[in-house]
């Protein structure tokens, strides 16, 4: 079992740290396809609010595509220190191979082709 790196207090912390993952994301998935562009060193979240002020509706499309979702939230795990009563919870998702970089990398290819 290995410890949070960053403890998150708040439901605001929460929503913070969301909105720059898939941020990052968005700046990650504009360098993909340009092998001379992307570098380790790069500064995705940068990049990523950069594609965002060009075309602010990236994000918006980003939050309706499920594949890419799950592939941005993939390593997120969320460990509460409160019980959370049955009812209130309303899907659980288990990943499988239709879901996630599976699904996205399906869909990527498609549109490629």
């Amino acid at each position: 079992m290995t410890e949070a790196k960053k403890p998150i207090k708040t439901l605001i912390e929460l929503g913070m740290e969301i909105q720059n993952t898939i941020i990052w994301r968005i700046g990650e998935r504009a360098v993909w396809n340009n092998i001379e562009v992307h570098n380790h060193g790069q500064d995705f979240l940068k990049l990523g609010k950069e594609v965002i002020k060009k075309n602010p509706d990236d994000y918006k499309e980003t939050l309706t595509d499920a594949a890419f979702m799950e592939y941005i939230l993939e390593d997120c795990q969320l460990v509460l220190t409160n019980s959370i009563n049955a009812s209130r919870i309303i899907r659980v998702i288990s990943p499988t191979k239709e879901f996630g970089k599976v699904l996205y990398k399906q869909k990527k290819d498609e549109y490629f082709e």
